[in-house]
């Protein structure tokens, strides 16, 4: 747009939703400082290490993303995020905040999260590299089957656990963790990840992955 301001743009189409061509993201970036960028619309969620990558199959190893870890509801957000980089020593980090709206059309009905703030950091010395994220959000799920199911709960008088399972405004937490040693010859990552909403159906999804190769 001009020396600070860049517009992108992605858009897929997916051969399991027809070839329906989607908007995935749709922002602006302002390049604040030398070190800090602001970028606001919708944007990829930095929940994985390769979340900004997930949908070009060349920026990894595998054929795909381990579906354990990657395949979750959500990996879009309408909102704003804030990129810093920079140097400590040796060390070269990157920190991202990001905060906003997800709204994410399921098989069985729509799952949104207001208020979302996530927090994630990663940092490199040399063939080491380790990151860490936490967010968490207010979460909604409008599903006729799910919905469905709860209704025949309050109809034969148990209402109170019917309330409890619905996910109407509860808060879900996200935490996640990664390690990458790569010596050139060889390489070995894993990540780490935890999704809660308690006090519903969704409970706590714990998922991990280990991979290795040599070149």
């Amino acid at each position: 747009v001009n020396d600070k301001v860049t517009a992108t743009g992605q858009i897929i189409a997916r051969g399991n939703q027809d070839y329906d061509a989607k908007f995935e993201w749709a922002y602006l970036t302002n390049q604040a400082t030398d070190n800090t960028a602001v970028s606001v619309g919708r944007l990829r969620i930095p929940l994985f290490r390769y979340s900004a990558s997930s949908d070009v199959g060349y920026s990894y190893h595998w054929v795909n993303a381990p579906r354990a870890v990657y395949d979750v509801a959500f990996n879009n957000i309408d909102g704003v995020r804030i990129d810093y980089n920079n140097y400590a020593g040796d060390w070269e980090y990157n920190l991202q905040f990001v905060s906003g709206q997800i709204i994410a059309d399921l098989d069985t009905g729509r799952v949104e999260s207001d208020n979302v703030l996530l927090v994630s950091a990663e940092a490199t010395y040399e063939w080491f590299k380790v990151r860490a994220v936490a967010g968490r959000g207010k979460t909604q799920l409008a599903s006729p089957t799910v919905d469905g199911a709860l209704s025949q709960l309050d109809a034969i008088g148990l209402t109170e656990i019917a309330d409890g399972l619905r996910a109407d405004g509860d808060t879900s937490e996200f935490y996640g963790i990664g390690v990458e040693i790569d010596k050139f010859d060889w390489f070995v990552s894993s990540e780490f990840t935890s999704i809660e909403t308690e006090g519903t159906l969704f409970g706590l999804d714990k998922s991990f992955y280990v991979t290795g190769g040599l070149r």
